[in-house]
């Protein structure tokens, strides 16, 4: 099976919070790119909805984007399987985070 992803990823354990409408769920991403990131939180998020999200890298001020679930596995778990796994693409982000992304590509 031949590789889909576009993008290189950078294997992270940083804490995110994802605002919600009513909520803010706690998570963690476990890889990034400067396209988008994984992340595994103990709820679930609607595909193709919007939100904000603070990505907290250490040694570094967090990371304010803007992004939206683009898959979940959510929708094929069973009842007692957790965390929740999810794709999120970035809609919105700064210059600088990107820029801060792509260089840690480069090493």
């Amino acid at each position: 099976m031949s590789e889909r992803r576009k993008h290189q990823r950078i294997k992270i354990n940083w804490p995110v919070e994802i605002f919600l409408h009513d909520k803010t769920i706690q998570g963690e991403a476990k890889n990034i790119t400067p396209k988008g990131l994984f992340v595994c939180c103990e709820e679930e998020l609607h595909l193709e909805e919007n939100f904000r999200i603070s990505i907290f890298p250490p040694n570094r001020e967090p990371m304010n984007v803007i992004g939206k679930a683009v898959w979940s596995n959510f929708y094929a778990m069973d009842e007692q399987k957790k965390p929740v796994c999810v794709g999120i693409s970035f809609v919105k982000i700064s210059l600088e985070d990107r820029h801060f992304l792509k260089e840690m590509l480069s090493f």
